[in-house]
């Protein structure tokens, strides 16, 4: 009898110790899955995804450059724009904006990485479009330009960053010009012109 006694005491010892193993994984899984965005950003390795906790919340790029998970509501009177974060953990930002030019109102789509674009207009003396983007640092840029805006102003694309000419690759259709180019430096001004090669210009007469 006590025999069986002890049995039955290490048989109970062992489911009570198999259940807290158990319960203390699902509530160190809850605990993980729970972690605040703050703290994902705090404890993240490389490759791991950063989730809002509430399914009814959007995770935002707040002016300050930091990341927030709120309501649609909040973000649309904020003015903060949803994220996409790509495999490397590079924020991308993506939406459209109108420029006034030739009289006309035209819409520019844009996707910014590592950044997000603060003023987009039409510079008229110059013939160009300006984008004022906020970035720490390095990232880049897609903008889909309709063709109209540059219509009849030269053969060929000039990209500059802060005043330096950059590389940049350019496909088209036939309404838009699609612009892909990088930047190095925290908020940089962009310039884009449509210009024109002197051999192109007409012979002094």
């Amino acid at each position: 009898m006590q025999k069986a006694f002890s049995i039955h005491k290490v048989q109970l010892a062992f489911i009570i110790a198999a259940s807290l193993l158990i319960g203390g994984s699902v509530f160190l899984a809850a605990d993980t899955y729970a972690m605040s965005l703050y703290k994902q950003i705090q404890n993240r390795a490389e490759g791991q995804t950063l989730y809002c906790n509430n399914p009814d919340h959007l995770m935002v790029l707040r002016a300050s450059l930091k990341l927030a998970c709120v309501y649609p509501e909040t973000a649309a009177k904020k003015s903060w724009q949803p994220v996409v974060i790509d495999d490397d953990g590079n924020v991308t930002v993506s939406g459209s904006t109108s420029v006034r030019a030739h009289e006309e109102d035209h819409r520019i789509t844009y996707t910014v990485i590592e950044g997000r674009l603060v003023d987009a207009w039409y510079d008229d003396y110059l013939n160009s479009i300006v984008l004022e983007v906020n970035s720490r640092g390095g990232g880049g840029m897609e903008l889909l330009v309709p063709k109209q805006l540059f219509e009849e102003q030269g053969s060929f694309f000039m990209v500059l960053v802060d005043g330096d000419e950059v590389v940049f690759t350019n496909l088209q259709d036939g309404h838009s010009y699609l612009l892909q180019f990088n930047f190095t430096r925290p908020d940089p001004l962009v310039e884009i012109f449509r210009a024109v090669l002197i051999s192109e210009l007409d012979p002094p007469k």
